[in-house]
């Protein structure tokens, strides 16, 4: 067997670092950072040098509403007192001093957009087509282009391909645009890289959508009793219909109540290698709206979207006893 499952752990407790004022922080020590401008995504503001790789360019991106911070570069994540331990280079001691000095609750949060009555793609998506080399990484990936073009509607980009609204603007040049479908209904669409870049995904922008990416559900539609939960659209890809994607390894109070409105009998969750303790907290959530569920690894391929066809349905077959 190429998979094992993982018993369900409680909630672990945790300290809440959301109001700790990380921009007044950053201006005492002098530390760059930008509110606005290229790779700032909505409701975050952006650290000039990263604090762990040292990668310049506000690649670091902290989340105003949590000040969790993560790198696009290197993949760190980090809350409040390992950000400030790192810019600040000061004993524990200190950084505990430093994090209750700046908490008082009146930092600054920008209220977050909207989403809009309409889906509006980026200028420059080729309807229906997809170019050579987004076809050449699907190839590379295992996938059939045609068959994902097919299925799942999925267009390419190429050159010069952005999405203007009001002062912003959003670079999504060489990437598969996948549309993100709900109550078979255009409401979000993901964009993939298919070329060497720093930002691998570059989901549509919030005002931009009907439902924000970071709650929907990808592939919802095609489930029925039972379910897979993945991360993304390419583990979707390799494992088919009823298998979910999450649009990543956190997710939302939305997404739950959405996924209960289902009454499923039974949820499997399968994320990438290294992700086993956000696995276990959407086991946790969904044990409140699914009657059983379990949490999957896989040994020797961390990635579901890795899998050869084969052992993809023979998984789904032991799990949902069906293709």
């Amino acid at each position: 067997m190429v998979y094992g499952e993982i018993n369900l752990m409680s909630k672990k407790s945790y300290k809440d670092w959301t109001h700790i004022d990380l921009i007044a922080l950053l201006n005492l020590y002098d530390i760059s950072y930008s509110t606005s401008g290229k790779n700032i995504g909505s409701g975050y503001f952006g650290i000039e040098t990263c604090p762990f790789c040292e990668a310049p360019g506000n690649h670091f991106g902290v989340r105003y509403d949590s000040n969790v911070g993560t790198c696009f570069i290197c993949g760190e994540t980090a809350s409040a007192p390992r950000i400030v331990k790192e810019i600040t280079n000061e004993p524990w001691n200190k950084v505990y001093e430093l994090l209750n000095e700046f908490s008082d609750g009146d930092r600054y949060v920008p209220t977050p957009p909207s989403p809009g009555d309409e889906v509006l793609l980026p200028d420059g998506v080729d309807n229906n087509l997809l170019s050579n080399k987004s076809s050449e990484y699907l190839l590379d990936r295992k996938f059939s282009p045609e068959e994902i073009q097919k299925k799942y509607k999925i267009q390419s980009t190429g050159a010069n391909c952005y999405l203007e609204m009001d002062d912003n603007k959003w670079d999504f040049s060489y990437r598969i645009i996948t549309p993100i479908i709900m109550e078979r209904r255009l409401v979000a669409y993901s964009g993939r890289t298919f070329i060497d870049h720093d930002i691998k995904y570059m989901n549509s922008p919030t005002e931009a959508c009907i439902i924000p990416p970071a709650s929907c559900l990808y592939n919802i539609d095609t489930v029925k009793d039972k379910a897979i939960f993945v991360e993304g659209v390419t583990d979707v890809w390799r494992m088919g219909r009823e298998s979910v994607g999450m649009m990543g390894i956190k997710f939302t109070s939305q997404q739950i109540a959405y996924i209960g409105s289902k009454n499923l009998k039974e949820a499997y969750i399968m994320f990438d290698e290294g992700a086993e303790d956000q696995a276990r907290k959407l086991a946790v959530a969904l044990s409140s709206v699914v009657n059983k569920v379990n949490v999957i690894f896989l040994e020797g391929k961390g990635d579901p979207g890795d899998l050869r066809d084969e052992n993809a349905l023979r998984i789904k077959y032991d799990l949902l006893g069906r293709i």
